[in-house]
């Protein structure tokens, strides 16, 4: 215990990353956006609660999209202003990590898009991550695609 405090060098982290495609009607990409999430201090704690012998039913199943670019910060609970949200239609594990991705159809997440979420309900419930990017101009016929990797190092 290098520092007297009951710690040692091994630590678990959470490394984020999300890869955001934007396609245009023909299938085509128009844009792509790499970027680095901020785990909320609610996805912390629902993370821990898996860990117990009888853990909470509520696990992250959802991704949504919003328009306001503000920093997130720890104490984040919403998108400041969600336009869409749904279920992934990938959520998998192996070994230490875990992959959701989801794609919005034409229509369905149209506008500025500057931020997304992972949450655990279809409406309301957790917030386990968010982010915010730089602005993705989402058309009436294009799609969205978002493919969210959490490592836990």
């Amino acid at each position: 215990m290098p520092d007297g405090k009951g710690s040692t060098d091994d630590s678990i982290e959470v490394e984020d990353n999300v890869e955001i495609i934007l396609r245009g009607p023909d299938g085509e990409i128009k844009q792509v956006v790499k970027a680095h999430n901020l785990v909320t201090t609610v996805g912390k704690e629902k993370l821990a609660e898996q860990l117990v012998a009888a853990p909470g039913t509520e696990k992250p199943k959802y991704i949504a999209v919003g328009k306001t670019e503000t920093a997130p910060v720890a104490g984040n609970t919403a998108l400041g202003e969600e336009v869409k949200r749904k279920e992934a239609t990938t959520r998998t594990a192996s070994g230490k990590v875990l992959t959701m991705a989801v794609v919005f159809a034409a229509t369905e997440a149209t506008g500025a898009i500057k931020e997304a979420g992972i949450f655990a309900a279809s409406s309301a419930g957790s917030m386990y991550a968010r982010l915010a990017f730089e602005v993705i101009n989402v058309g009436a016929g294009d799609s969205l695609e978002i493919k969210w990797t959490l490592t836990y190092e």
